[in-house]
């Protein structure tokens, strides 16, 4: 309990909240690498957790799966610092870290910047979806996520796992991340090509970071002109070979092509017209 996850993020800042703190900790880390495992999501109540760590009696405070969840509750701390919406309830924490996961796993970074917003929207709907029962309206938030209850029951498991689903899909619909490409890298073939068809120049000679346009093959390297990491393909289309310090210089930043010669000579080494 002692991370400002905790600490600044759900006030739990007074002696009683300790152990709530270490409860949900518990959960969270549970569902994580339950999940980063492939293996079904458990219900969160007290008899699946101890008997989790129980099956887990190596699990160390310093090791690899420790420090993962320890990134993501930095990240999560440092994206939602300016949170200024309804707390979720503590399941719902367990939910959004799972989806969190699940994001960075399959999702580019552009989710990040939108997701203070969007759980401030799922709080204020959710509380409408409640509003709506009432006047015998019905809201799938409420019947998919919000009556549905996780502790206890023989099936806990099965309605966490439900509304995990039903979370990530409302989640994903109003965030809509851009999915990575899982290939990253570029073969070798294709800097060939592509290094033949811009005549040995590099595809940032007119930008004031590279300070000369000839390059050799053995100091050249194939760029993503949409970085990977804002959802750009490992496509023939969305490549350009350029040296290896312009590579590095532009890191994980949107450049675009802007010569005219580089854009006919890339066009020519895929077969676009």
């Amino acid at each position: 309990g002692g991370h400002r996850f905790f600490r600044e993020l759900l006030k739990f800042s007074t002696p009683g909240k300790t152990v709530q703190a270490r409860d949900l900790a518990a959960q969270i880390v549970m569902q994580l690498i339950r999940d980063w495992e492939d293996m079904p999501l458990d219900a969160t109540n007290n008899a699946a957790v101890t008997s989790f760590y129980h099956q887990r009696v190596g699990f160390r405070e310093d090791g690899e799966d420790a420090q993962r969840v320890l990134t993501l509750f930095n990240e999560v701390s440092d994206v939602l610092e300016r949170y200024d919406g309804a707390l979720p309830t503590k399941v719902e924490w367990v939910h959004l870290f799972v989806l969190w996961q699940r994001l960075q796993r399959g999702y580019a970074n552009s989710w990040k910047p939108k997701m203070a917003d969007a759980l401030k929207k799922f709080k204020v709907d959710l509380d409408q979806a409640q509003k709506d029962v009432t006047e015998l309206k019905l809201n799938p938030l409420w019947t998919e996520f919000g009556m549905l209850r996780t502790r206890g029951g023989g099936d806990a498991a099965r309605v966490f796992q439900a509304r995990q689903s039903y979370f990530d899909s409302w989640f994903i619909s109003e965030l809509e991340p851009l999915v990575i490409d899982r290939r990253r890298a570029f073969d070798d073939d294709l800097r060939r090509l592509l290094f033949d068809a811009q005549e040995g120049t590099c595809g940032y000679f007119n930008h004031d970071f590279c300070d000369r346009s000839s390059m050799q093959f053995d100091d050249s390297q194939v760029h993503h002109i949409r970085p990977h990491s804002q959802g750009g393909e490992t496509i023939p289309e969305n490549a350009v070979v350029v040296h290896k310090r312009c590579n590095q210089h532009i890191g994980s930043t949107h450049v675009p092509i802007t010569s005219q010669l580089i854009l006919t000579a890339i066009r020519s080494a895929t077969g676009r017209t």
